[in-house]
């Protein structure tokens, strides 16, 4: 495209090819395409919603980032006792990261309980026929074992994704998931 409008130019000798002609030389069908694409980007309710999300991810409370990572990771704790019963690991790791959330626990108890995810995690052998990623028992243990991730924003997305991943719902990156996630969590902001 940009050979194309270099050769429409009247003087192109003086273009480099690494720079754009300034718009002026444009065809003015190019440059009406691009103002229409331009407004329809901006207006797109996918990149709002994105936006919304990287707003509210970078400036919220952590604490409330957090706790609301764990409740979400709680909701897949009932996939993960159908498949292993009696183990609470997982509560324990949940336990850790409402602590941690609230400031009860350290760093070193925070590292120690996201160690111990990681082990969960791996040790997890799915049924026969089914890859790993795509079990719901580890997908509950990645949601829980997201919460410890000292990034809080990260810690939410993450936790709210292998939540869906668990419970075998639309995830984040559908429109209307995103848009409920969203709402839901400026309701736990204000």
């Amino acid at each position: 495209m940009l050979a194309e409008l270099i050769a429409t130019t009247p003087d192109a000798s003086h273009y480099d090819m690494g720079q754009c002609p300034p718009m002026a030389a444009w065809p003015p069908a190019l440059r009406s395409r691009l103002a229409r694409e331009g407004w329809a980007r901006r207006r797109d309710p996918r990149l709002q919603t994105i936006r919304r999300a990287n707003v509210l991810l970078k400036t919220a409370d952590p604490r409330v980032l957090r706790l609301f990572a764990c409740e979400l990771a709680e909701t897949t704790l009932p996939i993960w006792e159908a498949r292993s019963p009696g183990d609470a690991r997982l509560l324990a790791l949940l336990q850790v990261a409402r602590r941690y959330a609230s400031g009860e626990a350290n760093e070193a108890e925070r590292l120690a309980a996201s160690h111990l995810a990681v082990m969960v995690c791996r040790g997890i052998e799915p049924p026969e026929g089914l890859r790993r990623r795509y079990d719901p028992a580890y997908a509950a243990a990645n949601a829980v074992g997201f919460c410890l991730w000292r990034p809080a924003g990260q810690a939410l997305h993450q936790a709210a994704w292998w939540t869906a991943e668990a419970r075998q719902e639309a995830h984040l990156y559908d429109l209307a998931g995103a848009q409920r996630f969203l709402a839901e969590l400026e309701a736990r902001l204000r």
